[in-house]
């Protein structure tokens, strides 16, 4: 007798609407809320719905522009997140982060791509977009760059030190958060060129992206 096994349910993120990233989010917050036993899933259920939510103002912003008859007023920022750039009523305050060697280094390859570093962000991720702009993709499949890109948008709008302390936290990678900092500090300046440079850095949030989010892998 011929038994019918019951097929997996598959997605891609990038056909969902907000609304349907959304609900995903709801899930994944849900299941976080019944995980007792092990803090570390709980922990990567919360990120995921923080990371679907996130996605879906994304998308739903990116949907009311393209429909939108009028082209916008506003000049284009330099990094994707508007509000973060908004000029500030001051001089431009500095990040202690910045002072990291890892982020030194990324504003010695943004200066060699003729780019003036942005004080209020970091070196890192603005030498991430300027990446992203020019083309590079680092180890990220074409067709996952649309989560990629998003997870940079994201990172614009996250507190510095958060950004830093996820981003060198890869579960699967050496324990101490320094050692994965300083693999890709040595591929830093080692690189041939800063779009060289700049596929590392991308590479490195990609794989990260991928260990907090199964779907893409």
């Amino acid at each position: 007798m011929m038994q019918t096994r019951k097929s997996k349910r598959s997605f891609r993120l990038e056909t969902l609407t907000p609304a349907q990233l959304v609900d995903l989010s709801k899930g994944y917050r849900k299941k976080g809320m019944k995980e007792q036993d092990d803090p570390q899933e709980r922990k990567r259920l919360f990120h995921q719905a923080t990371l679907m939510r996130g996605l879906a103002k994304i998308k739903a912003k990116r949907l009311a522009k393209a429909n939108s008859p009028e082209p916008s007023p506003f000049p284009t920022p330099s990094s994707p997140n508007a509000k973060v750039d908004a000029s500030p009523t001051n001089t431009p305050r500095t990040l202690p982060e910045n002072d990291s060697l890892l982020n030194r280094e990324a504003c010695q390859w943004l200066k060699a791509a003729k780019l003036q570093p942005e004080p209020p962000h970091l070196h890192l991720l603005t030498f991430a977009w300027w990446g992203w702009e020019n083309g590079v993709r680092g180890d990220c499949p074409k067709d996952r760059t649309y989560a990629l890109e998003m997870q940079v948008e994201l990172l614009f709008g996250w507190k510095p030190e958060n950004v830093m302390t996820w981003l060198f936290n890869h579960p699967d990678g050496p324990e101490d958060p320094l050692e994965q900092e300083e693999s890709l500090l040595i591929w830093l300046r080692t690189a041939s060129s800063p779009l060289r440079a700049a596929s590392g850095v991308l590479s490195e949030i990609w794989y990260r992206q991928q260990a907090d989010c199964l779907t893409l892998r």
